[in-house]
């Protein structure tokens, strides 16, 4: 407003306060926009590298004992064919010619059959040879893992 007559300014014919408003509405417009690229980019990241569950190999875990040994691991393989023994609870698991004996407790899934693929989750150890404590055996259909 200008002080002599108490009317708004004008510049050019213009308001001066209308141009502050728009001003404001680009600014504001432009922090939407950067905040929504900025959300998308952190929910499309987290998906690629968090979001999805990146089950580890039989033979990754067995190449690299050191690294997983003594640690939570997922591991994905398939269950060897004659390998379920129900009074030890144990079975190997087999990605090619790699194999890791995994001792469970309680009753597996009740779709756990030999030769279907499982993701077993649990601690590595090593007890005269890799063994991995299950936690939880999933069983189902391969393209899920």
């Amino acid at each position: 407003m200008s002080p002599e007559n108490g009317r708004p300014e004008k510049k050019n014919g213009a308001d001066v306060r209308c141009r502050k408003k728009r001003r404001l509405g680009r600014r504001a417009t432009v922090a939407i926009a950067v905040a929504l690229i900025a959300v998308v980019l952190v929910v499309g990241l987290w998906g690629m590298w968090g979001g999805n569950a990146s089950y580890l190999g039989v033979k990754e875990v067995t190449s690299n004992q050191g690294k997983y040994l003594d640690r939570y691991v997922e591991v994905r393989g398939t269950v060897k064919l004659q390998s379920h023994n129900t009074t030890n609870r144990t079975f190997t698991l087999l990605e090619g010619s790699s194999g890791i004996l995994v001792n469970y407790t309680g009753a597996p899934p009740s779709n756990f059959e030999e030769g279907k693929d499982v993701v077993v989750k649990g601690t590595l150890r090593s007890d005269g040879g890799l063994v991995l404590v299950a936690k939880e055996i999933l069983v189902g259909c391969a393209s899920k893992y």
